[in-house]
């Protein structure tokens, strides 16, 4: 990567997404190599109405990494304010696009509402991520310290089964 990409990188900012932002969050859905998005064959009406509703769900919180000169949104990571169990909560969607992906993005989204959910008080953090063809997302939870915790059949609304991730936030 040129030094100059490496600088735009890290200009970068995590801030709180808005519903103005609902565009640039629609091309990074596109551009992020979703398998959920390609398995579920969400149209563009249906990834929008999706992600207005994400974005205005009074339970969540989502957030963007925007470069801060030319406000290019790269990606964005979602907070659920809930979880079954005692001071749980849980990161609902990371999305990058994929020419950023293995750039530290993702991590950086991830790290960021990690301390976020600590100074709320929330003790584990739990993910959600599609069993099969969906490897580097198993390797990211796991290079981020997360534990495989158990597999659910019929996770998602085509049947597919889904992996649960969880770490402790006080490691």
């Amino acid at each position: 990567m040129s030094n100059d990409k490496k600088d735009k990188l890290s200009k970068g900012v995590i801030r709180k997404a808005t519903d103005k932002d609902l565009p640039k969050l629609l091309d990074v859905d596109y551009e992020c190599d979703s398998i959920v998005i390609k398995r579920l064959k969400l149209g563009k009406d249906k990834l929008k109405e999706a992600l207005h509703k994400r974005l205005n769900e009074s339970n969540k919180e989502f957030y963007v990494y925007e470069i801060a000169n030319n406000k290019e949104i790269l990606g964005y990571a979602t907070l659920k304010l809930e979880f079954p169990g005692y001071k749980n909560c849980e990161l609902s969607w990371v999305a990058v696009k994929q020419k950023y992906h293995n750039k530290g993005i993702g991590k950086k989204l991830v790290k960021f509402i990690e301390q976020l959910v600590k100074k709320k008080g929330f003790r584990n953090i739990y993910a959600y991520t599609s069993e099969k063809g969906n490897e580097n997302a198993h390797e990211f939870y796991k290079k981020l310290g997360y534990r495989k915790i158990n597999a659910l059949e019929d996770y998602y609304s085509d049947g597919t089964k889904a992996v649960l991730y969880g770490k402790m936030l006080n490691e």
